[in-house]
């Protein structure tokens, strides 16, 4: 191309020998550019890693079902009725958990108004109100909830499309998507610690997996252009060819009017040309008649 950078009437002349394409490659100018230079920069090599596939290994408990469950406590202690009266549970039981397994003293101290009144009698009714399967579903939301915030801090960091120009135009797209899931995972580990403390409640977590596979497909599509960018640096003499081919055929494209133009002023010039041609043979052999 440095033979036709100095002077336009070689460039015109290249252009001409062209023939018009049939259809405008599907690559602009600065598309082909970058790909130029990607291929063509120092110790280029193929890349050896794909993006992994985000794994959230917490989804199935989204849709456990404990956390829609109203959990309800022990009806036939004798505290039931007084509490149930008041609708006070989830209160009694974050002041139940700061109470001792055992009184070593006839009355503990009540975490709600700091008087002895906690006797061996009421800790007993209060272990009956709040009973083994009620333990148990407690349980089971905190493990979730610590299931599901390990499976968060466990989540990749990717910096594959920060890192090749090649996958810009779905770095957006990735950024925007990856970002939605991430907050929808951190809204939903407040959902199981409010149920903790207030069994009594119902919950639904939002389902994460539509999300998720809408960044991992913008992940399988960011891995198809890698093997095909590793696929060129493979071939990359027959690509390099094929690029240069596509930017002379969208400059034949681009100055197609300029061309016409030209090839009917010249056939214009060269039909003017003969006819005077024509007239300067007439009047030499008329002049040549008189002689």
């Amino acid at each position: 191309m440095d033979g036709l950078k100095g002077s336009k009437g070689t460039l015109l002349d290249f252009l001409l020998k062209i023939s018009k394409p049939l259809e405008k490659p599907s690559k602009n100018i600065s598309q082909i550019k970058e790909e130029v230079q990607a291929l063509s920069a120092e110790n280029v090599q193929p890349i050896e890693d794909s993006i992994p596939k985000i794994v959230f290994s917490a989804s199935s408990r989204e849709k456990s079902p404990v956390l829609s469950q109203i959990i309800v406590e022990n009806k036939n202690s004798s505290v039931s009725a007084v509490i149930d009266k008041l609708q006070n549970s989830d209160w009694v039981k974050q002041g139940f958990d700061y109470l001792p397994n055992e009184l070593k003293k006839e009355a503990e101290i009540c975490p709600f108004c700091q008087r002895a009144t906690i006797t061996p009698e009421l800790l007993s009714d209060l272990r009956k109100y709040f009973d083994e399967a009620y333990e148990n579903d407690l349980k089971e939301i905190k493990n979730i909830g610590i299931e599901y915030r390990q499976a968060i801090d466990s989540l990749p960091i990717i910096t594959a499309f920060e890192k090749y120009d090649f996958l810009k135009e779905l770095k957006k797209g990735f950024n925007i998507a990856y970002e939605k899931l991430r907050n929808t995972f951190e809204h939903n580990i407040q959902l199981p610690r409010d149920k903790y403390k207030s069994p009594s409640i119902q919950i639904t977590l939002e389902d994460s997996m539509e999300l998720l596979n809408a960044t991992n497909k913008i992940i399988d599509d960011a891995n198809k252009l890698i093997g095909e960018f590793n696929t060129k640096i493979t071939q990359k003499g027959k690509v390099l060819q094929a690029l240069k081919e596509d930017f002379w055929n969208i400059q034949r494209l681009e100055y197609d009017q300029t061309i016409d133009s030209y090839k009917e002023n010249k056939i214009k010039s060269e039909t003017e040309l003969q006819r005077i041609r024509k007239e300067v043979s007439d009047i030499d052999k008329l002049t040549y008649s008189q002689k």
